[in-house]
């Protein structure tokens, strides 16, 4: 058997592309498989009208759109894991929540920057696994911690040399303002939940993101 099992199906509107997948997914669900989907238009809404195990999250015009994706999991002592794996996704995630994919110039983080926020990433889960910072972890507050050492840093040359040689490659004005939106502004909401639904105690469920498509801001998201 393969390891991997991908399916693709390409073709023009109407011709039985999510006729298809519901076809698909209908004999996995049967077989007892677990099914995350991400549709954007509704094409698998009917699916769930004969699975009524099955949840479907309608991100529409009146629904909240809100995660956490720093609230990444703990080992048995509540300590935050944080893996290389997730300290990439997390670097995605400020890349586009930073950076501007129409601009060829500064449309993704430099070596640098990754390097930098790697490291402050790596120092902020280390505070709240020892218990110097008593919160949960998320964007606004991840923003605030490296607020503050860069102050403390500024404010005393020569206590963080190390920090202060990084940040000549660090653009973190650029950062604070860009990454204000998320944090106080119209979408400060979508990522500082405090929680993140358990989705894992569904067999099948759907996110269907037509409610967010024509949004600049959230749909990359």
């Amino acid at each position: 058997s393969l390891v991997n099992k991908n399916i693709i199906a390409i073709g023009p509107s109407g011709s039985g592309k999510s006729f298809t997948f519901n076809f698909f997914i209908t004999q996995f669900i049967s077989q007892g498989n677990e099914i995350v989907i991400l549709d954007v238009g509704g094409s698998y809404r009917n699916l769930f009208d004969i699975n009524p195990f099955g949840v479907y999250k309608d991100y529409g015009v009146n629904s909240k759109f809100e995660f956490n994706p720093f609230l990444i999991p703990q080992n048995e002592r509540g300590e935050y894991l944080l893996t290389q794996d997730k300290v990439v996704f997390l670097l995605s995630l400020i890349n586009i929540l930073w950076k501007d994919p129409k601009d060829p110039a500064n449309n993704r983080l430099t070596k640098e920057e990754e390097s930098v926020l790697s490291s402050f990433l790596n120092q902020y889960f280390t505070a709240i696994n020892n218990k110097v910072l008593l919160e949960k972890p998320r964007l606004d507050r991840f923003t605030a911690f490296v607020q503050h050492e860069i102050q403390a840093t500024i404010k005393a040359p020569g206590s963080n040399p190390e920090l202060e040689r990084d940040l000549k490659f660090f653009a973190y004005e650029s950062f604070f303002l860009v990454i204000k939106k998320f944090i106080s502004g119209p979408y400060s909401g979508a990522l500082n939940s405090d929680e993140n639904e358990n989705i894992a105690i569904n067999r099948l469920i759907c996110f269907d993101l037509n409610g967010v498509k024509s949004d600049p801001i959230l749909y990359p998201i």
